[in-house]
């Protein structure tokens, strides 16, 4: 280190990473390049040191040597798939954390380390749905199912002062919206999108997150004018969505409180081999599904904020 570099650590009173204060718990060292790349080797100022870091950053502030591939339910679906065809990577380094013979908390081929997100839940959807008293699914309702009135002389006029807040991919057929078309947040994450690409919306029907239903005229290129739906239901197979769901039944649970039931199945497994299942859920907040495997379609009105 340079007179210049060790006067900088030893006058620094925070952690340049995470900006908390030096303590007799949180202990300073001196943050450096093992590889040397940050400045120019022919310098005269040039020092592989990057800063004063606590003794935690420093010790996170490497480069891994593998890359992680993150799956949600991983031991209970994806893996089969993924290890039924391990035998072609014989040539890799193949380790794993196993549960039992048949799941495996996470495993690795050669530099890909395949890692579960629902290991980041420490309990079931069951158990923290049980957790929750019977009011705080209307609050919870509150905070996460919002539909705001916006009255406009011309939406797509309003939106352009404000178009990076949005997903315009879908815009280009159409004359009112072409000038608002971009490819640059196209299913970028956190932006707002048009789930109809310009075409006016005649009916929406929303009943609880990810449950709702969309009516809407759409014309096709000979002219010809018909209504089309667009439904939502988490939980609900999208076969089953198609066939059996319609707008109207949306709008029985929201003013009549009325129940629609229909029969689903899933892809489970066994020794590693998927098969077909009925799916059986028991008392959760939108879906309720009887012990004969029927799925109950139920959800009271959402609340509206203008």
């Amino acid at each position: 280190m340079s007179v210049e570099t060790e006067t900088q650590f030893q006058n620094a009173t925070n952690c340049y990473v995470c900006n908390q204060p030096f303590s007799g718990k949180i202990i300073k060292v001196r943050d450096h390049d093992h590889l040397g790349m940050n400045e120019d080797n022919e310098s005269p100022n040039y020092s592989i040191y990057r800063g004063a870091a606590c003794h935690r950053c420093n010790l996170m502030l490497k480069y891994p040597n593998f890359i992680p591939v993150y799956f949600h339910n991983l031991p209970n679906f994806d893996a089969h798939l993924l290890l039924s065809e391990a035998g072609k990577f014989k040539d890799k380094k193949l380790t794993c954390i196993p549960n039992n013979m048949e799941k495996y908390v996470s495993f690795s081929v050669g530099q890909l380390r395949f890692l579960d997100t629902y290991q980041c839940m420490s309990s079931s959807l069951e158990t923290l749905i049980a957790n929750l008293a019977a009011d705080g699914f209307k609050n919870f309702k509150q905070f996460h199912s919002l539909c705001y009135e916006i009255l406009t002389d011309d939406v797509y006029e309003d939106m352009k002062p404000i178009k990076d807040l949005f997903d315009t991919s879908k815009y280009g057929s159409f004359n009112k919206t072409k000038h608002l078309f971009s490819n640059k947040y196209k299913k970028v994450v956190g932006k707002f999108k048009d789930e109809l690409g310009g075409v006016p919306l005649k009916e929406f029907v929303g009943l609880r997150p990810k449950m709702y239903s969309l009516l809407y005229n759409q014309t096709s290129k000979e002219g010809i004018t018909c209504e089309k739906e667009k439904k939502v239901a988490k939980g609900i197979s999208k076969t089953e969505i198609k066939q059996t769901l319609r707008h109207e039944m949306y709008k029985k649970c929201l003013n009549e409180e009325t129940t629609t039931t229909n029969s689903m199945t899933c892809i489970r497994s066994k020794n590693h081999e998927l098969f077909m299942d009925t799916i059986v859920k028991k008392d959760c907040a939108v879906l309720m599904i009887n012990v004969t495997g029927r799925t109950q379609l139920k959800a009271m009105p959402m609340d509206t904020i203008r």
